[in-house]
């Protein structure tokens, strides 16, 4: 791959609206194409970002293979593009996805304290004026990154989380998100996995001053800041055999969509 990159210039180059250079650089050598694939035939692939498609690639060829009644091992259904990312890589990270509550029927602050008491640790960080909110947001969001290790959603765990989280597996007790929606928005709040699939109440937002600006709109009733999730706990939960939960990976930087296309169907070109 580094002779391919310097041995001609790229195919297409483009800047996203992050600052981010997209190169795109085409290797059709047979030669280094068969090289890649040694290299890669005993690697383990986790899928981070894209399963529900995966999925669907594979119905999708399972019902052509059905169409043409035996397997055409050249098909263009038989084969799904994808991006390979080095989970090593220098450069890789995972943003957080925060959670900003909506539309809630019934909403009580004092309640959902009650609720919490017995399973965490609350600290408040109050301000007076809109002279002091700046600095109450920025200590706010100092003390969550400050507290990754000891699993904070803007407060703390205070006893032990099985005994909230008992229907979850041990590895996914791990993750703040799953604290979040387990043991926070379905108990106390009453947003079922159906309705977070909705959508109907939960919306998501990757800048943490944009879910706090969301409440002080009014655009919504509460915002909840997660700090983000590890890559080492992602390819650990994957190769454990279960899902991430959703929104639980936007891995920075990615590819732009649209920058290959990939035809499944020859007779449309």
């Amino acid at each position: 791959m580094n002779e391919a990159e310097k041995s001609a210039a790229p195919a297409t180059e483009m800047t996203d609206e992050y600052g981010v250079i997209h190169r795109l650089w085409v290797i059709s050598n047979a030669e280094r194409v068969k090289a890649i694939q040694e290299a890669m035939a005993e690697q383990k692939l986790v899928i981070a970002d894209g399963h529900h498609r995966y999925e669907t690639a594979l119905t999708y060829r399972n019902e052509r293979r059905v169409q043409a009644g035996r397997t055409i091992a050249d098909a263009p259904y038989e084969r799904a593009m994808m991006t390979f990312i080095n989970t090593q890589g220098a450069g890789l990270t995972i943003l957080p996805t925060h959670r900003v509550v909506a539309k809630l029927r019934e909403f009580n602050w004092s309640e959902l304290r009650r609720h919490l008491e017995p399973w965490f640790t609350a600290e408040s960080i109050e301000f007076g004026d809109a002279s002091t909110k700046h600095k109450a947001r920025e200590e706010f969001l100092r003390k969550l990154s400050a507290a990754r290790r000891k699993r904070a959603i803007g407060v703390y765990p205070a006893v032990d989380v099985s005994r909230l989280l008992h229907n979850v597996s041990p590895l996914q007790r791990e993750l703040d998100v799953v604290l979040l929606h387990e043991g926070i928005l379905e108990p106390g709040l009453g947003i079922t996995p159906q309705s977070v699939k909705a959508e109907a109440n939960l919306s998501y937002e990757r800048e943490a001053g944009a879910a706090l600006d969301a409440v002080d709109s009014g655009a919504a009733q509460i915002a909840f800041l997660l700090n983000p999730c590890d890559v080492e706990e992602v390819v650990k939960i994957a190769i454990a055999g279960e899902v991430m939960p959703q929104k639980s990976t936007d891995f920075y930087p990615k590819l732009l969509s649209g920058i290959t296309m990939y035809s499944v169907d020859p007779e449309r070109g």
